[in-house]
């Protein structure tokens, strides 16, 4: 819907990603992505029950697990159920407000998960390379603290981008090409320019993709050379004469 009183203003959006598709198409894509987002559900359901109610999964790996599976339920409902009921039904119409809140949602959530898994990535380098020091390092206020570092970092960065993305008004074409409010598609549809808004998300998403990224490959570049190491430390030992 638009007003027409001083100007037009965007008050709502309408997804027409599945619009040119055919009505069998459409209903056995619901059947595939019901099928993949229940499945998704039910493996990340019981990875959360699992390491959060068996005792003998009480260590840091299975805590980052049960909160990366977590992020990972949050992510997919964020987007998901929404596409399966425009499969089935023809009004395609978004209010305004359940797009900014699901734009935020899907900022929030994939800086969290993104950050979470770097230090999933630290953690296997500190058990593995500095497994003397492993219990003190990652106790468990330490992991809390780590995993409210990257709730605290998905929800500040979520706020950023959702400045950027809603920072001008709403204007033109209310049509989104696509199943969901992807952010770069909703740009495009505000008043200003949109390319310094587009730059300052690219140029972000950059930063918090590269960056773990980044601590990921040093991890695990650290574990494999100190395996590799002790390794060849193993077979000169094996190799050295022995006397008798």
């Amino acid at each position: 819907m638009v007003d027409t009183r001083n100007e037009s203003i965007v008050t709502e959006f309408i997804l027409v990603g599945f619009e040119q598709s055919s009505p069998s198409t459409r209903a056995l894509l619901f059947v595939l992505f019901l099928a993949l987002y229940s499945l998704a559900m039910a493996m990340n359901g019981l990875i959360i029950f699992i390491t959060w109610t068996d005792p003998r999964l009480n260590s840091p790996m299975y805590f980052f697990l049960g909160h990366l599976s977590f992020l990972d339920v949050c992510f997919i409902t964020t987007t998901i159920p929404q596409m399966l009921i425009h499969l089935m039904v023809k009004n395609h119409i978004v209010s305004f407000v359940s797009c900014v809140t699901q734009m935020y949602l899907v900022f929030c959530v994939g800086v969290a998960q993104c950050i979470l898994l770097a230090f999933m990535a630290y953690d296997r380098y500190v058990a593995i390379c500095h497994p003397l020091s492993y219990a003190q390092i990652m106790s468990q206020q330490a992991c809390v603290r780590l995993v409210s570092t990257a709730w605290f970092f998905g929800l500040i960065n979520g706020i950023f981008l959702e400045y950027m993305s809603f920072r001008n008004p709403f204007c033109r074409d209310n049509h989104i090409e696509n199943f969901f409010c992807e952010a770069p598609i909703v740009i495009t549809l505000s008043c200003g320019d949109p390319q310094f808004s587009l730059r300052v998300i690219f140029a972000d998403a950059i930063v918090v993709l590269l960056s773990p990224m980044v601590l990921i490959v040093i991890s695990y570049a650290r574990i494999l050379a100190s395996i590799l190491g002790r390794s060849s430390s193993s077979v000169s030992d094996l190799e050295d004469p022995v006397d008798v």
